[in-house]
């Protein structure tokens, strides 16, 4: 009798951390998906654009005065109000630096600005801090700011793309351009989609806003387009249902547990 007992309360405890396990495995597989394909991909970025590098990028005598700085070191912050986020920039894409915030992709242009420049700042989406989780709510002429030693540079957003992992055409200066690159992962697909989100430099004091023009005629500029949401594959769809069954296992195992105490008193 007493041993059937134990079998009943093992079996109750292996009902309760299976239940446990089924409810964390979305989250606990996504958060681990972002650590390691997310930081493999932007170092793949890095090492194939470090190889353009000289050929690619055009640097002022501005920017070849930051090239002194250590990489170890908060370059400058970036703030965007939409998204509530105010994060610091490094430059070169480690695990320490997108845990702690953005990176910028080496090869690509430092983010102080200049004709023909695109500085690639990549972040994680997906993890405990949210960082680049919530780019997709950005629209043109939403606001970003980023702020070095020396000034703040306003940005407005001009449209955003959808590409794979290697088309990397999308990270290139674009001839004329004053601009950035925000870039994350874009959970919608099975297709390890990643999400660019472009911007361009203005004046805030300047009444003619030059960047109008190419929100309006985004058929000029092949690097814009509207990210058009994907329907979740079929693991995303499932979720709600394993974790509402779990979440039965657990009330479950809590009833009969408190039901067999009450009993045995």
């Amino acid at each position: 009798m007493k041993s059937n007992k134990l079998l009943g309360k093992k079996i109750y405890i292996f009902i309760f951390i299976l239940g446990m396990i089924v409810f964390l495995y979305p989250t606990l597989s996504n958060l681990y998906y972002n650590y390691t394909a997310v930081s493999n991909t932007y170092m793949e970025y890095s090492l194939n654009n470090q190889t353009s590098k000289d050929k690619d990028v055009k640097y002022t005598p501005k920017s070849e005065t930051y090239l002194e700085t250590n990489d170890d070191t908060i370059f400058a912050y970036i703030n965007i109000d939409k998204i509530h986020q105010t994060l610091p920039i490094y430059l070169g894409v480690t695990e320490e630096h997108l845990n702690n915030g953005v990176a910028v992709i080496k090869g690509t242009s430092i983010p102080v600005g200049g004709e023909s420049t695109n500085s690639v700042i990549a972040g994680h989406t997906g993890q405990v801090k949210k960082l680049f989780t919530d780019l997709p709510e950005l629209e043109p002429r939403d606001e970003i700011t980023i702020t070095n030693k020396i000034e703040t540079l306003y940005y407005k957003v001009t449209g955003n793309k959808l590409i794979m992992p290697d088309q990397e055409e999308y990270l290139s200066v674009i001839e004329g351009k004053d601009m950035i690159t925000l870039l994350t992962c874009y959970h919608g697909t099975l297709t390890n989609d990643r999400l660019l989100v472009f911007a361009e430099r203005y004046n805030p004091g300047n009444k003619t806003d030059s960047i109008e023009a190419s929100i309006i005629n985004q058929d000029k500029y092949s690097y814009l387009s509207k990210v058009e949401l994907k329907e979740k594959p079929i693991y995303r769809m499932v979720e709600p249902v394993v974790i509402a069954c779990a979440i039965i296992l657990i009330i479950l195992f809590v009833y009969t547990f408190s039901k067999k105490k009450d009993n045995s008193k």
